[in-house]
C-alpha cells in the first residue's frame, strides 16, 4: 500500500485490515485506476468499468430523485460495503470496497474520501 497516497494513508489508518480495494478517477478521466487491492480481494476491469458508467449517470439520478447532487453511492453485500464517492461536478470519483463485517459507517468513508482523495478535493 502506498502510504504517500494521502486517501490510501487515512483509508489504512480508519479502518485497517477491512480495507478491500480501493479506487480513483481522476478529474475528466474515462476509467477508475485501481490503487489498492487486498490479496484475497479481487476488483475487476468489469467492475472498475461499470463504477465508471455509474459516476458518468450522476446528472441522470440528481435529475429523477430531485434531491440535490450526488455525493455517492452505497452497495452492502453479504461480504462487502461498496461506497463510490464523487466530486460534486461528477467529474472525479473513489471508489471503497470493505468487508460488511467490519461496522463501518458509509458516512464516515464518504467523508474521508471527500477530505484526503486528491481527484475529489483538489488541494
Amino acid at each position: 500500500m502506498d502510504r504517500n497516497d494521502p486517501l490510501l494513508a487515512a483509508l489504512d489508518d480508519r479502518y485497517g485490515g477491512a480495507l478491500r480495494a480501493v479506487a480513483v478517477r481522476p478529474p475528466g478521466s474515462e476509467r477508475y485506476d485501481l490503487k489498492f487491492e487486498r490479496e484475497d480481494a479481487t476488483c475487476s476491469e468489469d467492475l472498475l468499468r461499470d463504477l465508471l458508467i455509474e459516476s458518468l449517470y450522476t446528472d441522470g439520478q440528481e435529475r429523477l430523485y430531485r434531491a440535490g447532487d450526488l455525493r455517492a453511492v452505497v452497495r452492502l453485500f453479504d461480504d462487502l460495503l461498496a461506497v463510490n464517492a464523487f466530486d460534486s461536478a461528477g467529474d472525479a470519483g473513489a471508489f471503497v470496497g470493505l468487508d460488511a463485517g467490519a461496522g463501518v459507517d458509509p458516512t464516515a468513508v464518504i467523508e474521508l474520501c471527500q477530505r484526503h482523495c486528491p481527484a475529489i478535493n483538489p488541494a
